[in-house]
């Protein structure tokens, strides 16, 4: 079967995780398999590296400007009289808008609701969850990351009636991460071993509130032995940087970010929202206690609070106290880590996440809801 992923851009991101990780499947399954992008970056070179054909929409981008989208649904009709795909997975919100214009079965694969998701301002949130509404239409099947997203979209009416809905959990596969040794991790980092390091590998952007780490540091419960580190890169770099004070560090000069999680003592990610990190499950599978907002499928992950510490959205008083509450118990945040470990090996692996995605490709679209109309509409 020919194959089509769609993406709007390539910098590593669990959506991009995810796209390099089925058109592995794809390819060992015997499809015919592309990807097309708005821009280039890690995803593109990673594919380059396994001999994936990759495609470039120009016009693609995280934007839903109407003359942007215009340009980018005709470079997508145009890709598809090309490679005539049997098939098509349409990687969150932008790319979901041009399914319509390609031939095939389509697939949107929702990596959480974004700017539709509770901790964004209600005007936005409500013009978005009409977006999907509309977008979601021209899908012959819906795949959500995890059960609260599907939860979350059936609660808000995001989803058609009528169109199904396939969970495939985010997963990572055994051999990851790659750690380096905790005292070279350490060194690199220029951090001494009698400090407790709470880290973040994350894109800066908005939406992980990364600011409330380091806001933290200045609450009386944040330990003083205690450090924050954030290595990744994004738009808030200079803001962060500033930020971070005598009790941050903020590195985004890393190749694999990944590979320092050895360095860390606990794993933080304050989000407004998110949809199934993988950074999550990284973290988890080195071993690390996770302390996360209790949004989305974080509580999912963390068994809800069994294998991690959840905090209420933008509560920086708790997460000082949760900091100070692994650093005064170091057996406890072992249990915690030993827990979240085991639960990433055993429910989030990569292998059961490509099989489900996979199994939609079988889906039959012969009977199509009585969404045909809408669809037709948008694809002249």
């Amino acid at each position: 079967m020919r194959v089509l992923q769609i993406i709007t851009h390539s910098n590593r991101g669990g959506a991009q995780v995810q796209v390099l990780a089925v058109a592995r499947a794809l390819m060992h399954a015997g499809h015919e398999t592309s990807v097309a992008v708005g821009k280039t970056g890690w995803l593109t070179e990673r594919l380059k590296e396994d001999g994936v054909a990759w495609h470039l929409l120009p016009s693609l981008e995280p934007t839903l400007n109407p003359i942007s989208l215009m340009r980018a649904r005709n470079e997508a009709r145009m890709l598809g009289k090309h490679l005539n795909p049997e098939a098509v997975f349409a990687h969150a919100a932008h790319p979901t808008a041009l399914l319509s214009a390609l031939p095939g079965k389509r697939i949107a694969i929702v990596h959480g609701w974004s700017l539709a998701a509770q901790g964004v301002s209600w005007p936005v949130r409500w013009g978005a969850q009409i977006i999907y509404r509309i977008l979601l239409h021209a899908a012959d099947a819906i795949v959500c990351v995890s059960e609260a997203d599907k939860k979350y979209g059936a609660a808000h009416c995001l989803i058609p009636t009528g169109i199904p809905v396939t969970i495939a959990r985010n997963g990572i596969p055994p051999s990851v991460p790659v750690l380096l040794p905790r005292d070279k991790a350490r060194k690199e980092l220029g951090l001494s071993e009698k400090t407790f390091v709470v880290g973040a590998v994350a894109r800066l952007t908005e939406q992980k509130r990364l600011d409330r780490v380091f806001a933290a540091t200045h609450d009386p419960a944040w330990p003083s032995k205690a450090r924050v580190v954030v290595l990744g890169y994004g738009p808030l770099e200079k803001t962060l940087a500033e930020q971070a004070g005598a009790h941050g560090l903020l590195r985004s000069d890393l190749k694999n970010p990944s590979e320092y999680l050895s360095a860390f003592d606990a794993f933080v990610i304050p989000s407004d929202f998110e949809g199934l990190p993988f950074a999550v499950l990284e973290a988890g599978a080195a071993g690390l206690p996770v302390i996360a907002s209790a949004v989305d499928a974080l509580p999912e992950l963390l068994n809800h609070g069994r294998a991690g510490i959840l905090i209420e959205r933008g509560d920086v008083p708790a997460l000082a106290e949760a900091v100070a509450l692994l650093v005064k118990h170091p057996a406890h945040a072992h249990r915690l880590g030993t827990a979240l470990k085991e639960r990433v090996r055993t429910h989030y692996r990569e292998r059961d996440m490509t099989d489900a995605i996979l199994s939609t490709l079988t889906i039959s679209n012969s009977s199509p809801p009585p969404r045909t109309a809408l669809r037709d509409r948008m694809h002249s």
